[in-house]
């Protein structure tokens, strides 16, 4: 569809997101939003290309609980055949092993026990990533159970939890204030 929109009269016109040139700019909005980061946009329409803009590597998500063997064969399959289907979508293109590497550094979602199971096997899963990963679980082990202690909170008195009451989300806010809950970003690197 968007290649249709670009080849309109009009075209397509993107908001430049550069982080370098407004500092201020993205220090203002990883404020509401820590989960991305800034760069030149690499896949998309043509008229995208370069364009500074929020950036993130895309990846696949599991539950914590899914069989690690499958996680483990999946991540093998994708790794050891990436050639055979980087070209079905722009996105498969960074399915790489490297770019699953970057992201055990910088995201602050864990990495699955499959996942780590086959980048040990081959060697480059460090002390550095298990510690980010550790660090990672820990937080959102801690957001679960400030999340249920907060649910107990509202229960007790009576107040409906919906994102759409305000009295809730105020309460939400609050609670993570209160016992210093950090807040979700993306690392640069290890430290």
């Amino acid at each position: 569809m968007w290649l249709e929109v670009e080849a309109s009269p009009h075209g397509l016109a993107w908001i430049e997101l550069d982080a370098e040139a407004d500092p201020e700019g993205a220090a203002r909005f990883f404020e509401v939003d820590a989960s991305a980061s800034f760069g030149k946009l690499t896949v998309g329409c043509p008229s995208s290309l370069g364009v500074p803009s929020l950036v993130t590597i895309p990846y696949l998500s599991t539950h914590v609980n899914q069989d690690t063997e499958l996680v483990y064969h999946l991540v093998k399959w994708l790794a050891e055949n990436q050639e055979k289907f980087k070209d079905a979508h722009p996105y498969l293109a960074h399915a790489t092993v490297d770019n699953l590497m970057k992201l055990a550094e910088v995201e602050f979602k864990p990495l699955h026990d499959g996942a780590v199971k086959y980048l040990e096997e081959i060697g480059l899963w460090t002390p550095d990533h298990e510690a980010r990963r550790q660090q990672n679980i820990e937080l959102i082990t801690r957001y679960a159970e400030a999340f249920a202690e907060a649910l107990e909170i509202a229960d007790a008195e009576g107040m409906k939890v919906d994102a759409e009451n305000e009295e809730w989300l105020e309460l939400w806010e609050n609670y993570k204030k209160e016992i210093n809950l950090p807040t979700f970003k993306l690392f640069v690197t290890f430290p």
